[in-house]
């Protein structure tokens, strides 16, 4: 994302599964948050909204400083040790909270899209109640939500990612500049193919929704999975 590079480009292939612990424990560690807090607070508060932003917001702030050292690992490919003494001899505390703003209003902004319509019933289509539960059903509903909701935090994530690469011992961008390098460079940009390439490269639009929303399908049922047959989990 740095670099602006296509998915598919041989530079993102060199070393597909460097940090992949670090990657297994933050996804395990954002689902095993994400549901049962937005289950808890939409069901205190009485509405989808608040228990998606509530979520969202949580999460984002608990595991923001994994992101930048998962992140920082991947960039330079070192160790998760290596990126913690790098970030901290470079500017302290404040390396592993750099992207916390843009990272609360990406997950916040996912979190409320996302609760908002998955809770839905779709007009009556869709039963959320246990008689008439459908899984499949259900994990197709939710990859459609996620993927709508991915789609309008990835201006966000974009921003943060930018940040998270900044180096160690260097100030990242605001997220104002970003913001207006971001339009200014769209303005730029001549012709309607080329406009959409510019804004897919930087906010992954494709097999990164893809991703996120096939992971948030499949994290979903398998929670309502164990609450629904295991009364005491």
């Amino acid at each position: 994302m740095k670099y602006h590079r296509p998915f598919f480009h041989a530079e993102n292939w060199k070393r597909p599964y460097h940090a992949m612990g670090q990657t297994l424990f933050y996804r395990a560690a954002s689902h095993a948050l994400y549901f049962p807090i937005e289950q808890w607070t939409r069901n205190y508060f009485d509405s989808n909204l608040v228990g998606g932003i509530v979520a969202g917001g949580m999460m984002s702030t608990i595991l923001n400083p994994m992101s930048v050292i998962r992140f920082q690992c991947w960039l330079y490919h070192t160790s998760f040790q290596k990126e913690v003494a790098n970030l901290w001899y470079g500017r302290g505390f404040k390396n592993f909270s750099k992207g916390l703003v843009a990272t609360l209003i990406r997950d916040i902004v996912f979190g409320a899209s996302y609760a908002s319509t998955r809770h839905w019933d779709a007009f009556g289509y869709i039963d959320h109640h246990d008689n008439g539960y459908n899984y499949q059903q259900e994990f197709i509903w939710n990859g459609i939500c996620a993927l709508g909701a991915t789609t309008l935090s990835s201006p966000f994530n974009y921003i943060r990612n930018i940040q998270f690469a900044t180096p160690p011992n260097e100030k990242p961008l605001s997220m104002m500049v970003l913001s207006k390098q971001i339009i200014d460079g769209y303005k730029e940009t001549k012709g309607g193919k080329k406009k959409f390439d510019f804004l897919q490269i930087r906010f992954k639009f494709g097999w990164g929704t893809l991703r996120v929303g096939l992971g948030m399908a499949l994290g979903s049922q398998t929670y309502e999975y164990f609450i629904r047959t295991c009364p005491s989990f």
